[in-house]
């Protein structure tokens, strides 16, 4: 938590980074898990990250172009 907020600049309060947490492993990491994009292991807290599916690839591909990144 605290490297995302330096590298956005910020200095986050203790509540900020709890906050944060708690949405991260209670809400945005089982979705990810969900749609098949990471593995998580809620008793170990391990997070490994799955092939990226094709349609996703697709469209990563996409933005990729559209924004005229090519550093593949």
């Amino acid at each position: 938590m605290e490297s995302i907020a330096k590298y956005e600049g910020v200095e986050p309060s203790d509540e900020e980074v709890g906050r944060i947490r708690v949405d991260l492993y209670h809400r945005q990491l089982p979705k990810l898990a969900d749609h098949g994009l990471i593995s998580f292991d809620t008793r170990t807290n391990e997070i490994c990250l799955e092939p990226v599916p094709e349609a996703v690839e697709r469209i990563l591909d996409l933005t990729r172009d559209l924004e005229g990144l090519d550093d593949r």
